[in-house]
């Protein structure tokens, strides 16, 4: 995260995410996802 908060989220394999690349961490919990930005 921005702030330095590091955080961990499984979901299914997006090949559109790349490493270093910036995203929006959506939803919470068990619903929570990455989203390319």
């Amino acid at each position: 995260m921005a702030n330095g908060v590091l955080i961990s989220v499984t979901q299914p394999n997006n090949p559109g995410l790349r490493q270093g690349q910036r995203v929006y961490v959506e939803g919470s919990g068990e619903n929570a996802r990455v989203i390319p930005r």
